[in-house]
């Protein structure tokens, strides 16, 4: 029953595992522009679809926001602004930062040759914009 009143609440978000990997798959191109992810790089143009990835990024927690938390680490971008787990794979958490800031939506906090001093090596990010 747990599952059935979960998924129900899950029908209204915004943030899914679905609409972020949909929307990454609409910004991969055969060539053009190589974009650094966190284990791949990809051609990406992410130029048409800045206000769908700024919605995504806006169901973050206030964490990751400059008028809230001030940036966050990328272990924790599985919640979203409800404290929901939206996805439990880091591979989607990449696509949604890997468009986010190629959309110079959000930006990393300390140079990635530092990452590895990081708890669990990952990056930490904040978006460039304030929350609505």
């Amino acid at each position: 029953m747990f599952n059935h009143i979960e998924s129900v609440n899950m029908i209204d978000k915004i943030l899914t595992r679905e609409s972020v990997h949909d929307l990454f798959m609409s910004c991969i191109r055969n060539e053009g522009k190589i974009v650094d992810m966190l284990m791949n790089k990809v051609y990406m143009d992410t130029s048409t679809n800045v206000e769908e990835i700024k919605t995504l990024v806006n169901e973050l927690t206030e964490d990751f926001f400059p008028n809230g938390g001030g940036g966050a680490s990328f272990m924790t971008m599985c919640t979203d602004r409800d404290g929901d787990l939206w996805t439990g794979e880091q591979r989607i958490m990449d696509e949604l930062m890997t468009m986010a800031v190629d959309a110079k939506l959000m930006s990393f906090l300390f140079p990635k040759n530092t990452w590895s001093m990081l708890p669990g090596g990952m990056p930490y990010v904040v978006a460039t914009f304030d929350r609505v």
